[in-house]
């Protein structure tokens, strides 16, 4: 699947650098991290959430995990929902061989960053595609989508098995 050329023109609109990253098929944060051989805490994961009548665009790392209940509440919400892939492609008219791009620009939503996520320098994001993401700098993300930033994640925590 080509890149959004929406996100492409405006990025060379604004003037915002970035690197096309192109990759072997993946379909998750963790699998972009291991294949570009990226540390996971500078990989965004992004998913689409719904709180009340609002969707919105949300990124973490992907080392980390969405807290509910703070995301919650950085929504001014009760409770908010996890938007299936197949309700996601519906609702934002994607193709299936398109994936979720970190940049709620594309489809006019909100974005919100995980606050220690937004203090990495550099992250690689997902670009709509499920072969390429995009290497940029956290600053000219955030100049880019003007998301909200909160704390909203928590880190995962790994749990190993004991031999018996």
């Amino acid at each position: 699947m080509p890149l959004p050329k929406k996100l492409l023109s405006s990025f060379a609109a604004k003037n915002i650098p970035h690197a096309i990253i192109e990759h072997k098929k993946v379909f998750t944060a963790f699998d972009i991290a291991a294949t570009t051989k990226t540390p996971l805490l500078r990989v965004a994961k992004t998913l689409l959430v719904k709180a009340g009548k609002l969707c919105a665009i949300v990124v973490v790392s992907a080392g980390h995990m969405i807290d509910s209940k703070k995301l919650a509440k950085a929504l001014k919400v009760p409770a908010i929902q996890f938007v299936k892939e197949k309700d996601m492609l519906k609702r934002l008219k994607m193709g299936a061989k398109a994936s979720l791009a970190s940049f709620g620009s594309i489809y006019a939503l909100p974005v919100l960053v995980d606050k220690a996520f937004a203090k990495q320098k550099k992250a690689l994001f997902s670009a709509g595609s499920f072969t390429h993401s995009i290497h940029m700098a956290m600053k000219d993300f955030v100049k880019h989508e003007k998301p909200q930033i909160a704390l909203i994640a928590i880190i995962k925590k790994i749990v190993k098995k004991k031999k018996k």
